[in-house]
């Protein structure tokens, strides 16, 4: 028998939503809007929580930024939306890149010549901002030339926010997503059917 050879699976969240729920023993007519309302902020939490565990491939995103020696001091710049943090960063003159390396804000904020120009060879994150608005990046010593500042971020899984939309992961993690989140719902939701360690466990 043939097989498929297609690669395309990526189920919306309804998809994966009602397979949680069917693990609980709650059937695809019994969901009601309060049970998709439950899903998808459990959803929304649960893909935080990824985040915060460790950096996955699906959360790197490759991020140019053309630098302007004539900002000023500091020379801070705004990373993409979702940012977590800067994994790796470069510094690209004349098609050669050089790395950058992370210091501590104590650090920076020790530097008594913050003005001093030159090639950059330090950086520091600034991830004190609450919410949802953009965290920044700050370059030392002020870069002297517009070079390319070229980061790989790491980045939370965007927001599921409809029933409709595909999820913000790996198709690796589908598996993993439906389990997490059977377990969620199933503090909510207690089917008795298995306790809520056997679901996070499965």
């Amino acid at each position: 028998m043939a097989t498929s050879g297609t690669f395309t699976f990526n189920p919306e969240f309804a998809e994966l939503m009602t397979e949680a729920y069917s693990r609980l023993q709650i059937r695809g007519a019994q969901i009601q809007q309060e049970h998709i309302d439950e899903a998808l902020r459990s959803a929304s939490l649960m893909l935080v929580d990824f985040g915060n565990r460790g950096v996955h491939q699906y959360q790197l995103t490759q991020v140019d930024i053309v630098l302007d020696p004539g900002q000023g001091v500091p020379q801070t710049y705004n990373l993409p939306a979702g940012t977590i943090d800067v994994w790796h960063a470069v510094l690209r003159r004349d098609g050669s890149d050089t790395p950058l390396w992370p210091m501590a804000r104590q650090s920076y904020e020790d530097i008594p010549n913050k003005d001093e120009t030159g090639r950059p060879y330090n950086y520091t994150t600034n991830r004190n901002v609450n919410g949802v608005a953009t965290r920044t990046v700050t370059l030392w010593p002020v870069p002297d030339r517009a070079d390319t500042l070229r980061l790989w971020v790491w980045r939370f899984a965007e927001d599921q926010n409809g029933i409709e939309q595909n999820v913000g992961i790996a198709k690796e993690w589908f598996d993993a997503y439906a389990a997490a989140l059977t377990a969620r719902l199933g503090r909510k939701y207690p089917s008795g059917s298995a306790s809520y360690q056997e679901l996070l466990a499965d």
